[in-house]
């Protein structure tokens, strides 16, 4: 009997082990850095709602990429984001010139 309750509690602990390794791999961030000022939109399309601005470089979540649109996360704003303004790498801010 009691190698029926080890035997169960290794399945259980087992199963749980799993589940933790695919919760784990399903939330990690994939990170992406704006190359410009970019419109975040409701929708992916040229023409639709801008729900707000995102400064160049800044550190946004990737979820999804489909026919060159991307939608993406940073702080409270959630959208979509032309792909071709989007990189796996950090860039420098651009310069900004003003008086001195």
């Amino acid at each position: 009997m009691r190698s029926v309750r080890l035997l169960g509690f290794f399945a259980l602990a087992v199963a749980t082990g799993t589940a933790r390794a695919q919760d784990s791999t399903s939330l990690r961030d994939t990170l992406a850095y704006t190359t410009a000022i970019v419109t975040v939109r409701a929708k992916p399309f040229a023409n639709a709602q801008a729900l707000g601005r995102v400064d160049a470089a800044v550190p946004v979540r990737l979820y999804t990429c489909s026919a060159g649109w991307c939608t993406v996360a940073t702080g409270r704003l959630t959208g979509y984001v032309l792909e071709e303004y989007l990189s796996g790498q950090p860039t420098a801010p651009p310069q900004r010139v003003g008086p001195g």
